[in-house]
């Protein structure tokens, strides 16, 4: 089950697709499925073995659990919920994109990216990590949440490295 709303989520397929052209015949259902959207009914029924998708709840991560499938999770928003994973390098990422603007010259920088998004948070810390002996960590815009609970979240994602908050000018 993996959504096909995202490039995520297609190239996602895409490899699976070439997997399944190199191997053994599988049997596969496709099926359109919004991110996040609640597991179609028909899988309570399904008699498969294993399953490939996003787990984004904790009520889906419980039900797969009590089903016995075999599990191959791809979420990369939330936390594990106990199941083997595959996910992409954010923190990697983060540092590579650092690196590129250094190599063309760019000295001043910022992040963009999405609060509460844990690819996005370790995608920050690698960035910041990268490209700082101190990161200066800000709210990031927090439009009615508790700014402070933004900056502990993000000082998390750093894992460690020296940072210092700055207090709004």
């Amino acid at each position: 089950m993996v959504e096909t709303a995202t490039i995520y989520g297609r190239r996602i397929l895409h490899g699976i697709t070439r997997y399944l052209r190199s191997h053994e015949p599988w049997s596969v259902f496709l099926e359109q499925h919004e991110l996040g959207a609640d597991p179609p009914p028909w899988l309570h029924r399904w008699k498969g073995q294993g399953l490939i998708t996003r787990v984004m709840t904790e009520e889906f991560a419980a039900w797969l659990k009590k089903s016995k499938l075999a599990v191959v999770d791809l979420n990369d928003r939330i936390g594990n919920a106990g199941f083997s994973r595959i996910n992409s390098d954010d923190d990697a990422i983060g540092r590579l994109a650092a690196e590129h603007l250094l190599d063309r010259g760019f000295r001043s920088f910022g992040f963009c990216g999405f609060t509460h998004e844990l690819w996005a948070d370790r995608r920050r810390a690698g960035f910041a990590r990268r490209l700082a002996d101190v990161a200066v960590v800000t709210s990031d815009n927090p439009r009615g949440e508790d700014p402070e609970a933004i900056v502990a979240e993000i000082l998390v994602g750093a894992e460690g490295g020296p940072a210092e908050l700055v207090e709004e000018v």
